[in-house]
């Protein structure tokens, strides 16, 4: 790392292949390890350091964020759906859960990670339990489709009746822009004639 902030080349460690060169390309260089660890050298080679905050930290941001990994859970299987409607019982649940590892949780949809990754992993757990249960126009995903570990998460003054229609994200599901959800709408006021 000191090498490619310094000589603005790479060289993959033992090879004995000429060096990539990075010379006019900005790197962005990533690191879970707490900037007061990092070497004195490299902290004055950086430019910047962003913390970046956990997602249980910034829950609010979840209802944006969801269209962009609804469309990666989808993948190729997304043709033919026009909507995903997310219910509001299901959107309380993933409000409430705090995305760290769950103690002896079985591999495979995101009781076992953290952050984003778990966010990943967990809508696509929820998006085939929804294409197994009804593969229509508008797919809707409940709360029902919640891994049993994580059935009890969100509000208790949400009843049954409350697993309805809630968020409803229009397709494309990735690209520019993300749809705001109806819930956060605000009304524009009418105009005078």
């Amino acid at each position: 790392l000191l090498n490619l902030t310094a000589e603005k080349e790479y060289r993959r460690y033992g090879s004995g292949e000429a060096p990539l060169s990075f010379v006019d390309n900005p790197v962005v260089l990533l690191s879970s390890i707490d900037p007061e660890r990092l070497l004195r050298d490299m902290q004055g080679r950086l430019c910047a350091s962003v913390a970046v905050p956990p997602l249980r930290e910034r829950s609010d941001e979840l209802p944006f964020i969801l269209p962009h990994f609804l469309g990666q859970a989808l993948g190729r299987r997304s043709e033919g759906i026009a909507a995903i409607d997310v219910s509001v019982r299901l959107m309380a649940a993933l409000l409430a859960h705090d995305y760290r590892p769950v103690r002896g949780a079985p591999a495979g949809f995101g009781l076992d990670q953290q952050n984003f990754r778990a966010l990943s992993d967990l809508l696509g757990y929820i998006v085939d339990r929804a294409l197994e249960r009804d593969a229509s126009e508008t797919l809707a995903l409940r709360a029902a489709d919640l891994p049993p570990q994580l059935a009890g998460l969100g509000p208790r003054s949400l009843s049954d009746g409350d697993d309805g229609p809630g968020f409803v994200y229009a397709a494309p599901f990735k690209g520019p822009g993300i749809p705001t959800p109806p819930a956060m709408v605000t009304p524009t006021p009418p105009t005078k004639v």
